[in-house]
C-alpha cells in the first residue's frame, strides 16, 4: 500500500467518512492550487486501490457502492472549487462524450473530466456504467461525436477496453478516443500492444492529458464554415 495522502484518502472512503476525506482532498487542492491535479495524484489512485480490493475480494459489494457514493460526492465539491475558466471554443463543435469503461469507480474519473471540459466552455455529454455498448454506439451516432473520453480507474481490464475501443471506431471512422487509464504506469508501447495500435486511440494516464488532448482533437475536427460566394 503506497504512503501520505493517497492512503489516507483510500482508508477514509473505506471508513465512508466523507468529511475527513474531503479534508485530505482540499489540502491538496489548496497547497497545489490545482483541483484536478489532486483527483490525478489523490482520488483517482485512491479508488485504484478500491478496485484492486474489489477484485481480491478484500471488500463486499456493498462497501464498493459506499466508496463510490463518497467518491461522488468528493468530485462534487472539487467540481464546485474550481474558479471558471475562460471559453475558448470553436462554433458548432461537437460534444465530446465522456464514457465510463465499466463500473462507478471509472464512473468517477469520467465525471471529473467532463466537468472540466465544460468548465472550459465544450458541449460535453456524459455515459455512466450502466449503459450498454449499444446504447452509447447510438448516442455517438445521434450526437455526431467525433471525440470519445473513456476513463479507466486500475486495475485496469485491458480485455474490455480493447473491445470497447474497437466497437467505438467501427461507429464511424471520424471518431477518435481518447483512453483515460488514471495511473497507468505501464511503457506506452506495451500499452499499445495490449490494447491496440490503432492511430485513432490516444492513450493519457492523466486528467490533465485527457483535457488537453480531447480539446485538440474535438477542434480539429471542427469543419471550416463554407465560404460564400457574391453573386455576380
Amino acid at each position: 500500500m503506497a504512503e501520505g495522502d493517497t492512503a489516507r484518502l483510500y482508508h477514509r472512503l473505506l471508513a465512508d467518512d466523507q468529511d475527513e476525506a474531503w479534508e485530505v482532498l482540499r489540502n491538496r487542492a489548496a497547497r497545489d492550487g490545482d483541483s484536478t491535479a489532486a483527483a490525478d495524484e489523490l482520488l483517482l489512485p485512491a479508488l485504484g486501490f478500491a478496485g484492486q480490493a474489489v477484485r481480491e475480494a478484500t471488500i463486499d459489494p456493498e462497501q464498493r457502492d459506499r466508496i463510490a457514493t463518497v467518491a461522488h460526492a468528493l468530485a462534487g465539491e472539487l467540481e464546485d472549487s474550481r474558479p471558471e475558466a475562460t471559453a475558448i471554443v470553436p462554433r458548432k463543435a461537437p460534444p465530446i462524450l465522456c464514457l465510463s469503461a465499466r463500473d462507478a469507480f471509472d464512473a468517477v474519473g469520467a465525471r471529473l473530466l467532463a466537468a472540466e471540459l465544460s468548465r472550459r466552455g465544450w458541449p460535453v455529454t456524459i455515459e455512466g456504467d450502466a449503459k450498454l455498448v449499444g446504447e452509447v454506439v447510438e448516442r455517438i451516432e445521434e450526437d455526431r461525436t467525433r471525440v470519445v473520453c473513456v476513463s479507466s480507474v486500475q486495475p485496469t481490464q485491458f480485455l474490455h477496453l480493447r473491445s470497447l475501443c474497437k466497437r467505438i471506431l467501427l461507429t464511424d471512422p471520424r471518431i477518435e478516443v481518447v483512453l483515460g487509464l488514471w495511473g497507468e504506469g505501464l511503457p506506452s508501447a506495451e500499452l499499445e500492444q495490449r490494447l491496440t495500435d490503432s492511430p485513432r486511440v490516444h492513450i493519457v494516464n492523466t486528467l490533465a492529458g485527457a483535457v488537453e488532448r480531447s480539446t485538440e482533437l474535438a477542434s480539429s475536427s471542427v469543419e471550416p464554415p463554407a465560404r460564400q460566394t457574391k453573386a455576380v
